[in-house]
């Protein structure tokens, strides 16, 4: 009797034990709505990531050597106060 009672008390604890668990701490179903809150708010800035990601890249692509303009560049280059040998720059007040 007293060992048949001794294995109920023990497995009530294990019992109470899982649910607690179950019902508190980081991953539990408390807190599974913000868990996902979370998550969605972390796929949205993903999202806004990848979006930045692939405007850079095709940024870059338009700085490969066989899709420049030489003209395009020495343009910029002016614009940025720089000169070719040989060349000068003469500011005006427009």
């Amino acid at each position: 009797m007293l060992r048949s009672l001794s294995v109920m008390v023990s497995l009530l604890c294990l019992l109470a034990f899982g649910v607690y668990n179950l019902l508190t701490g980081n991953f539990s179903l408390l807190q599974r709505g913000q868990i996902r809150a979370e998550a969605a708010q972390l796929q949205a800035r993903l999202a806004q990531v990848e979006a930045r990601n692939d405007v850079l890249l095709a940024r870059i692509q338009g700085l490969r050597p066989e899709s420049l303009d030489e003209d395009y560049l020495i343009e910029h280059m002016h614009r940025l106060s720089l000169t070719l040998p040989g060349e000068f720059l003469i500011y005006t007040n427009d």
